[in-house]
Formats: C-alpha cells, structure tokens, sequence
C-alpha cells in the first residue's frame, strides 16, 4: 500500500499493546530518573539532581524508542506503531531540551521564558519537517503546525469556552503586581505557545492522517499532552508536575476536540492561555506557601473549572457525532453556528469584564520597596533610665533624631522624583510606593542605604471563605 496514503492502516492487538506500553513508559520515565537522580545526589552528598536526572531520562527514553521507531520504521503494516514512536521521540527530545534551559536557569525568570520560547518553539518547527521523513511520509509543511486557516466558528466557540471556564477568578481573585503579572505572561507563552505548536499543530495533525480511527489518535494525543507535562517534574524534583499532569487532562480533551472541529493553532491558544495565566494572575502564589493549600473559594473555582472544561469538550463531541451524523444524511443543516458562537463569544466576555468591573477587585495591587537605612539606633543608654515613662520618652526621642537625620537626603530625593513615601522609626527605613526594579537599584546605591527589598502587598479578596482549623473551645 502506498505510503502517501491517508488512514490506511488499523492497528492489531500487539500493535495497539506496544503503543499503550510505551505511552506509560513515556509517562513513568522522568519520575524514575528524577527519583534515582535524588538516590544519587544524597548518596554523593551533592546540593543538585538536575545532571544526574537528565543522563536518566536520556538513558531511559532514547533505547526504547529508537529501538522501536528503527524496527517499525520500514515494516508493512506498521505505520500507526512508527509514526507514534516518532512523535513520542521529537516530543521526548523537547522535554529534554525545555529540562536543559531549566537546570542552565533555575529560577522562574523573564530570562529563562524567553529561552524556553527562543529553543522550543524553532525546535517544533523543525520536528515538523522531519518527523514525516521518519516513516516515509510526504512532507506537507504548513499543515503538520497547524498553520492553515482554522475553522472559523471554532475559534469563537473557544473564545467564548475561554471566558466561560476562567469566569470565576476575577470574581473570587484579585491582581497583584502589575510587573510581576507581565513576567507571569511571559511565562505562560514560554509554558503553552510552543506545547500547542507541538500536540496539536504536529503530533494531532500528522497522528490523525495515519490512523484509521480519529478517535484513537485523539486518545494518543491527549496522553502525548499529558506526558509533557508530567516531564516537567524534570530536572530538579517538582513534583507538582504529577498533579498538574492529571489535572490538565480536561484541558487537553477540550483542545483535541477543537482541533478536531479544524480549529487552528490561533482557537486554541485562545482558550489555553487565558485558561493556564488567569489563575496564576489573580492567585496570590503566599496563599499556598503559608497555608500549604489555596483558599477554599479557590479550592471551589478549580473544581467547577476542571468539571466544566471536561464536561464541554464531552458536550462538543456529542455535538459533532450529530453534526457528522446528518451530513451524511444530507439533512441540511437549520442553525447558523459561525453566528451563533460569534455572539457567544461577545456576549461571555462581557459578562466577564462586568463581573470583574462590578463585584471584583479591578486594578493591581503594586507592590513597594522598603530602603533599610545603614544606621539604626543605639538603644543601650535607655538602661540607664530609672523610670519606665521617661525611659520610652528618651527611646522615642532617639528613634526618631536618627530617623529625621539619616533619612532626609532619601526623603529629598523621593520627593523630586514625585514618589509617595511613608517613613518608618523603630526599624529605621522608608516604604516607597513604587515597583520599579530599575529605580530599587538606583535608591541601593544612594550614601547611607543598606538595602533595598521588595514589600510584597496584600491582595484584597472580597469574597473569602475562610479555611476551618478546629473550634475555638478546643483545650
């Protein structure tokens, strides 16, 4: 049968077995090699796991893979096996490339999204070339990205899905600082825009023009998504991944279905940026640090999030099935979709806008810099104060002298920049109502200043539902 040819192979038994086992494998693999890195690390007393966790996962990904892409790669029948181990290579080599930039920079930073943007996505756009070339299929560039021109009225019925499933953060949430929120976006694109390009541009696409069943090379795509972010416990141990894998799974079915419905890339990341960044923008990230666990009314929204993502990309299906069903009947069809979604569309982010205008908490909530000063008040003749009273009147009068003549010159300065202050005595320091980091650093190098440090502000949620710890009767 000729190679070019579309859906032309089923699967046997052995066939489908071997897939499932190496879509696990694919799985498994960066929670054993992270695993044996952190045995490892302990073992050789060493702070870091991130080298030994790559050797791993190159060990445990590449034998099998190659091994069964080169055996499958030329055999009569075996086209569904070869092109699913081709995908899970380049999507096992872009894991290990996204692993790199983060163990070369392990902090969460602009520099390190901009990396990941700058090497991922370029490396998409490679695979995209050369994965048909591993099973002998006729290269068609622009369509194994996703790059056509998408479905119209699946891209409003994502825009549309977007405000819907994000619509209860601008009501129990709140902004934080406006340039952390920026890098946070930064991030988002460095975390989704090149998954997207990879999934569902390349792997979904070209999957789907070798299986004879759409709906099994759906389930191998939505495992694929699932996989990549599991591989984000790499390389240094978050172990958040292996929820997140999982809890991004609703997410994904709702994805597959619109890239099934010929949405484009643009449909899709229509829905998954605002579904990945909102709750990080609106989520103040404290709220689990120092409670272990997010705010209930936010526990709430991720679960009629997750349950509402799943249950639409089920309802979409279901829709399409009926669709599919009467076009082959020849039942014309009496309802004007494009339309329909396009109105949707408006309509859900309006409701949004006025939800977060209305009952939210608009705006951001900047964060300041505190500017510690180098001299900080002695304090040792107030033991020689025999009386309580007079003691506090001298402490007091000292506090303030160091403060009024230490501070002055910052105090100045400040004020010719137009910047909102508010002196402090006991610690001697001034709160500044800016988030500049490029003026911090101008205000460190100022005579007299020990340090500058951000003041991170509180975020005000208007509607609280506040954790139970045990009643206060309770010995």
């Amino acid at each position: 049968m000729n190679n070019g040819t579309s859906r032309s192979q089923g699967l046997a038994v052995g066939q489908a077995l071997l897939i499932l086992a190496l879509l696990i494998w694919f799985w498994l693999a960066p929670i054993i090699a992270t695993w044996l890195g952190q045995l490892l690390a302990e073992a050789l007393d060493l702070a870091s796991i991130s080298g030994f966790s790559l050797i791993g996962i190159t060990a445990l990904w590449a034998p099998p893979l190659l091994g069964v892409l080169f055996f499958s790669r030329r055999r009569a029948g075996w086209r569904p096996v070869a092109a699913t181990v081709a995908v899970l290579a380049i999507a096992s080599g872009f894991a290990l490339l996204d692993a790199i930039v983060k163990a070369v920079i392990s902090e969460v930073t602009m520099l390190q999204a901009m990396l990941r943007l700058a090497l991922l996505l370029p490396y998409t756009l490679f695979a995209m070339r050369f994965v048909p070339a591993l099973v002998q299929e006729v290269s068609r560039e622009h369509r194994f990205v996703g790059l056509e021109r998408g479905n119209r009225t699946a891209l409003w019925a994502a825009l549309a899905l977007a405000a819907l499933a994000t619509l209860p953060w601008p009501v129990t949430g709140a902004l934080g600082d406006s340039l952390a929120s920026a890098a946070i976006l930064v991030q988002t694109l460095a975390g989704s825009v090149p998954v997207i390009f990879l999934v569902w541009g390349l792997a979904f696409t070209f999957l789907t023009s070798i299986y004879r069943r759409g709906w099994a090379a759906a389930l191998v795509t939505l495992a694929l998504y699932g996989g990549l972010m599991m591989a984000r416990v790499l390389p240094s141990g978050n172990w958040d991944a292996l929820g997140n894998a999982f809890a991004v799974l609703p997410l994904g079915l709702l994805l597959t279905e619109l890239r099934a419905r010929n949405g484009g890339l643009l449909a899709l990341l229509a829905l998954a940026l605002p579904y990945s960044l909102l709750p990080q923008l609106f989520v103040d990230p404290r709220d689990i640090a120092m409670q272990g666990v997010p705010e209930l009314q936010h526990i709430l929204a991720y679960i009629v999030i997750w349950s509402f993502t799943g249950l639409s990309g089920i309802i979409l299906w279901g829709v399409r099935q009926i669709v599919n069903y009467r076009a082959r009947e020849r039942i014309k069809p009496a309802f004007q979709w494009r339309t329909f979604t396009l109105l949707a569309a408006g309509a859900c982010w309006v409701l949004w806008g006025g939800l977060y205008l209305l009952v939210g908490s608009p705006g951001f909530a900047n964060d300041s810099f505190l500017i510690i000063m180098e001299e900080q008040t002695d304090l040792s003749f107030a033991q020689n104060a025999s009386e309580r009273e007079a003691r506090i009147a001298a402490v007091r009068e000292a506090l303030i002298a160091t403060a009024e003549r230490t501070q002055a010159p910052i105090r100045s300065d400040l004020e010719r920049r137009g910047l909102a202050y508010r002196p402090y005595y006991i610690i001697n320091m001034i709160r500044v109502e800016t988030n500049s980091p490029r003026l911090a650093r101008q205000l460190e190098s100022l005579p007299g200043v020990a340090e500058v440090i951000r003041n991170p502000n509180v975020r005000e949620y208007l509607y609280r539902i506040p954790i139970p710890y045990g009643s206060d009767t309770e010995p």
